[in-house]
């Protein structure tokens, strides 16, 4: 029995998270959300993860700011962006989902990220 990935969903819009949510959850991963960085950084305290997935604006905040302690808590993993347009991004990240991508798109991308 295989162990499924851990992937951390970080998404102000309900709706947003809750959908990518589901359909990570329906690919087999096991998946926590969160609405805001706090919320974000207090689950990273908590529980590993293989990826995370950062909405880059969470009502004001800025998601890439949980990238300090992605990296010093799990530094294997995998680090997302997730947007609205292309904006551009100073910052190390793996990987950027536009919203609104279909979803096969997000699947493949997130597949390939924990394969690598």
């Amino acid at each position: 029995m295989t162990v499924p990935a851990r992937i951390l969903v970080v998404d102000d819009d309900p709706g947003s998270r809750m959908s990518l949510a589901g359909l990570l959850e329906d690919e087999g991963y096991a998946v926590e959300e969160a609405a805001t960085v706090g919320a974000a950084r207090e689950k990273l305290a908590r529980q590993a993860f293989d990826l995370a997935i950062l909405d880059r604006d969470l009502n004001g905040e800025d998601g890439l700011a949980l990238l300090p302690a992605l990296r010093e808590q799990h530094p294997e993993a995998k680090a997302v962006l997730l947007s609205g347009g292309s904006e551009p991004v100073q910052a190390a990240i793996d990987a950027r989902l536009i919203k609104g991508s279909p979803p096969d798109e997000m699947l493949e991308t997130i597949a390939a990220l924990l394969r690598s």
